[in-house]
């Protein structure tokens, strides 16, 4: 096989429709099938590793030329050949020249073709060329470049990390783009497309729809972006990294795309458009601003838009945000105050992840689920949730310092860890709760009282499990299903269970202490508490495995279910008349929702 080694260090793949076409750019080598280098492939793939510096031409009358693999090894890199093509691609190659030559002939540059070649300064580019790639020319040492006239397709962050890349040159007789001010716009698509890398203030021409992707990545220069009326996106990654960047204004804004200001520090305040419809995720990661105050009209905020903002204060999200992905502001160490307005059904999870900072939530009525970890470390001393809520996620409230915590009767599902280690001295779930998740109040050392509601079917592994100091304990009649270890409560003199038949237990429904004044045995635990069941089932539970632990096991009789399932109950008084605010031991006179007032008796 010939070799001929340029002075312009390219790496070339030159094929033409005919054998004729072919011969009159065909000066060096030409590869034909019974060249293919088996040592490595077979014939029928016709795959070869070439040296950089090394230009191969193709004769067509042997093999097309359709695709590339992208291995790389420094000194080579590797092309594929198959039928079909007619036209010379440029692929891949690590060059070590400054200055590079693209043959006459060649009309596409693909993808990341002289990537990382950090010794070229200078491409010459021929006329027939057609078309360069993403990424072609990223992270050389170019300084300028000029573009031939039949060039119609500029791939996004072709200049990217070239930090002296200063002047863009354009053949008058191109009419696919126009040139300004180091500025590149494709006209067809009305697209920004490439920029001088020198830019401090950029002011989009007049017209422009779209800001390219990747247009000024890990610029350093960037101080302020002025965008026209008429730009409807901002793409990915444009401004990522742009550690300068403080003013931007981009008044007719419909889209930002993912990253599109991500980490731009110096940024610390924008106003959003009324015509922006999408904020996509990362969009202002780690971005400096102050506040987030997104207007009404987006519908879609991706997720981690404002992740680790830690200049953030405050942030609200618009009733029309039917779409917000997950951690919007997870981790915001200031954050101090979100609201959410009314029509958002849903908070994301981790949404507010340790945002140790955040002392104010605006739950809307409209709320029906809030996402797993949604609010877990953080400040929240407050939940004011309302009805309508459905559903409250694992780890939701995890670690937040809550007062209380009221469930609204219209929510199904406390998953796993939804309440645990808070603050809460008053826990009460509503009527329609039916499943209690695996450590679910776990750890809540200052609840005084838990109300369980009759209709509750399962309660979690550990769902309880904490050293609390409350004294009686009520399971209400409908509960099936009791995970092991559910009850740790310091010190519990009395556990009422209402269920007519014993549940199934593992091994253990009061769980061992981690830490107590005194140090019971397993045994001493169920010596101390009475256990009280109605008065019919009082030999079924005495039988029953881990019930029949309680030394002291006692009947009772009275009023233990309402026999209206939807009514519910309204106003509770003493016998003497006094209203109360929960039932109390003995005698309570209840008047119920269908207007029936009767005498309840409890324990």
């Amino acid at each position: 096989m010939r070799i001929s080694t340029l002075k312009t260090a390219a790496v070339l793949l030159c094929m033409g429709a005919t054998a004729g076409a072919a011969a009159q750019i065909m000066a060096p080598a030409q590869i034909t099938p019974d060249m293919v280098d088996t040592r490595h492939f077979s014939p029928q793939t016709a795959e070869e590793f070439v040296p950089v510096n090394t230009e191969y031409l193709v004769n067509t009358d042997a093999f097309g030329m359709a695709r590339t693999s992208t291995r790389e090894t420094g000194a080579e890199f590797q092309f594929a050949l198959q039928p079909g093509a007619n036209y010379a691609i440029l692929f891949k190659c690590l060059s070590t020249a400054e200055e590079v030559t693209i043959p006459d002939g060649t009309v596409k540059i693909a993808p990341y073709a002289l990537s990382n070649s950090t010794k070229v300064k200078k491409i010459n580019l021929p006329e027939s060329l057609k078309e360069i790639g993403n990424f072609a020319f990223r992270s050389c040492n170019l300084q300028d470049i000029t573009l031939g006239k039949n060039l119609t397709t500029l791939g996004y962050g072709v200049f990217q990390g070239n930090a002296s890349f200063n002047a863009i040159n354009l053949d008058a007789a191109n009419t696919a783009f126009t040139v300004s001010n180091g500025m590149l716009v494709h006209k067809a698509s009305k697209t920004l497309v490439a920029v001088t890398a020198n830019t401090k203030e950029l002011s989009v021409p007049a017209g422009v729809e779209t800001i390219a992707p990747y247009l000024l990545y890990a610029n350093k220069n960037i101080t302020k972006l002025d965008a026209p009326q008429s730009t409807k996106t901002v793409g990915e990654y444009a401004f990522y990294i742009c550690p300068s960047l403080a003013q931007v204004q981009i008044p007719g804004a419909v889209t930002l795309e993912s990253s599109s200001f991500w980490h731009a520090v110096k940024l610390q305040s924008i106003n959003f458009p009324s015509s922006l419809r999408t904020i996509g995720p990362y969009s202002f990661c780690g971005s400096g601003l102050k506040e987030a105050i997104i207007p009404e009209g987006v519908d879609s905020i991706g997720g981690a838009a404002f992740q680790r903002c830690d200049s953030l204060l405050k942030a609200s999200t618009p009733s029309t945000a039917t779409k917000m992905g997950d951690v919007m502001f997870f981790e915001c160490a200031v954050l101090g105050e979100i609201n959410v307005a009314e029509g958002v059904t849903y908070i994301p999870d981790n949404m507010a992840y340790g945002c140790t900072k955040l002392y104010f939530f605006t739950f809307p009525k409209s709320l029906k689920r809030i996402g797993k970890g949604a609010f877990s470390f953080s400040w929240l001393q407050e939940a004011n949730l309302w009805e309508g809520l459905e559903k409250v996620g694992s780890s939701a409230f995890q670690l937040c310092p809550l007062k209380n915590i009221n469930v609204p009767n219209t929510v199904v599902e406390i998953d796993d860890f939804g309440f645990s280690l808070t603050n809460a001295t008053y826990i009460k779930c509503g009527k329609g709760l039916k499943r209690l998740g695996n450590l679910a109040f776990q750890g809540n050392k200052r609840a005084a009282t838990i109300e369980l509601n009759e209709g509750l079917q399962e309660i979690g592994f550990k769902a309880l499990y904490s050293e609390q100091l409350i004294s009686d304990f009520v399971i209400p009649a409908s509960v099936t299903t009791i995970g092991d270890s559910a009850l740790i409560m310091t010190p519990l003199r009395k556990l009422t269970n209402r269920s007519s038949v014993p549940q199934a237990i593992a091994t253990s429904i009061i769980g061992m202490p981690v830490k107590l004044d005194w140090n019971p045995t397993p045994h001493e635990l169920y010596d101390s508490c009475e256990l009280c069941v109605p008065e019919s089932a009082l030999e079924a539970y005495k039988a029953a495995p881990v019930w029949r632990q309680f030394k002291k096991i006692t009947g009772f009789a009275g009023v233990n279910n309402i026999d209206d399932e939807n009514a519910e109950i309204v106003k509770i008084y003493s016998i003497e008349g006094y209203r109360r605010d929960r039932l109390m031991p003995g005698i309570n006179i209840c008047r119920y929702s269908n207007g029936k007032t009767r005498k309840v008796f409890s324990r």
